[in-house]
């Protein structure tokens, strides 16, 4: 009786919500309940959503082999963000193939030793999904909304080795983002500040589109070791609202300087790092700062930064990179932001990106992961070769320059102009007599050439 009534008030909370989970991430994500393997009933939004959680749910089919290629990645986020790293989310595999038995998902769960739940048996419909590949990834926040992150089709392509990092980036852009948590800790305590005024008519935009409601807009000077620390803030809503920006006190340098110029700052959503402007247009007021100065902002502008920037570390937050890896290392996870120190720290962590790179989209309906296990690095797909579009997960970065080997000794006989390597073949002609006049120390071939004179 007690599950029909659970039935009944699923039923009607489906109908009432008339959601899907679509590639578009438009609306809301129906609710539904369902058992795992163990026979724990799991309901989405009474024992996740409503409590705080955010909910990645992955549809899937054990028997998949794209499936068991994310697996371990799978697992990774979960240690990082699950019940026993940071809390923040419930990951929820979901078997969507029908020849699924439960015996064969037990035996996935064992051989990837998957710690999250396995719910078998119910079709894409069941749950309101939109799916054409498995694995799919839809992220549920706790307010109903979410988005997605597949191979294709998605908002976003993901893939196994970046699965973590991508999965990782959008849990801490929406824990910024939300409940008024500041992502660069707290603004200057000074006892004088400027005032910049936002209006619902200032447009906003990172990458030519309007940032999403929510996000934080910070202020920023430059500190004594020349490095921007934030100023003061405020999340954007789109109503009315005004930055203080804090001025430095008296041979402190912990704020503006009087006369210096406002640099803004916005948390990147994909990379969960600060991008700064000072792309801003002022309605009126000054663009620098000085005590009980008043200025407002028409527009703002940023531009998140391409992959083959400068790589620098971003001593925005709280804590600067030489602070975070002395108390978390290069391998570790800034607590306060949920970051990879090397990440945030590249520079410092010496884990600048190379033009090496996996080219997943070129993959596509596939990424280099797949494509590797099912056609191997000497293989072709899309009419390309696996290992040049796959470097990285092929080992095939390598220097561009071919390697040739010969006589690099330019005083050789046999010395090769276009070797890279030295071979040990290089032939030197001379007198190897140590006791002729003209004995040739160098000389690796004797040509009779020597002259010894007799006594």
């Amino acid at each position: 009786m007690r599950q029909l009534i659970i039935l009944a008030f699923l039923l009607f909370s489906f109908i009432s919500q008339a959601q899907s989970l679509n590639f578009e991430a438009t609306g809301t994500a129906p609710d539904w309940f369902a058992n795992d393997l163990n026979e724990t009933t799991h309901t989405l939004y009474n024992d996740y959503l409503e409590n705080g959680k955010i909910v990645v749910l992955e549809f899937m089919n054990v028997n998949c082999g794209a499936c068991q290629t994310y697996a371990p990645y799978v697992g990774e986020f979960y240690e990082t963000y699950g019940p026993n790293g940071t809390g923040e989310v419930e990951v929820i595999a979901l078997d969507i193939n029908a020849g699924s038995t439960d015996s064969q998902c037990n035996s996935y769960v064992e051989e990837y030793g998957a710690a999250y739940p396995l719910i078998n048996g119910n079709s894409t419909s069941y749950y309101g999904a939109e799916i054409v590949y498995t694995p799919t990834f839809y992220i549920i926040f706790p307010d109903g909304t979410y988005t997605n992150r597949c191979t294709s089709y998605c908002e976003a392509s993901t893939s196994p080795s970046n699965l973590s990092n991508d999965l990782g980036g959008i849990v801490n852009q929406w824990m910024a983002m939300s409940m008024g948590s500041n992502p660069w800790g707290d603004a200057p305590d000074t006892d004088c500040n400027a005032t910049i005024l936002i209006q619902p008519t200032t447009e906003i935009i990172l990458d030519g589109s309007a940032v999403s409601s929510g996000s934080w807009i910070g202020t920023f000077y430059t500190d004594a070791a020349g490095n921007m620390a934030f100023g003061g803030g405020v999340q954007w809503n789109g109503e009315t609202t005004s930055i203080a920006a804090w001025g430095s006190e008296a041979g402190m340098n912990n704020g503006f300087a009087a006369g210096e110029e406002f640099t803004f700052g916005i948390i990147d959503p994909d990379s969960g790092e600060t991008i700064y402007s000072t792309q801003a247009t002022y309605s009126f007021g000054s663009s620098t700062y000085g005590c009980n100065g008043l200025s407002g902002i028409s527009s703002l502008a940023f531009t998140s930064q391409s992959d083959d920037s400068d790589c620098a570390d971003d001593n925005s937050g709280a804590l600067d990179c030489s602070t975070q890896i002395m108390v978390f290392g290069c391998d570790g996870t800034n607590s306060m932001t949920g970051l990879l120190v090397s990440e945030s720290c590249p520079e410092s962590c010496d884990s600048c990106p190379t033009d090496c790179a996996d080219n997943d989209s070129s993959m596509t309906p596939l990424d280099c992961a797949t494509v590797i296990t099912i056609f191997g690095c000497d293989g072709s797909w899309n009419g390309l070769t696996i290992s040049e579009e796959c470097q990285i997960s092929c080992d095939s970065c390598g220097d561009d320059t071919e390697l040739v080997l010969g006589c690099t000794n330019e005083l050789a006989d046999n010395y090769n102009p276009s070797a890279t390597e030295d071979d040990g073949s290089c032939i030197v002609s001379g007198c190897m007599c140590d006791l002729a006049m003209n004995y040739d120390e160098t000389a690796t071939s004797d040509d009779g050439s020597c002259l010894v004179l007799s006594g």
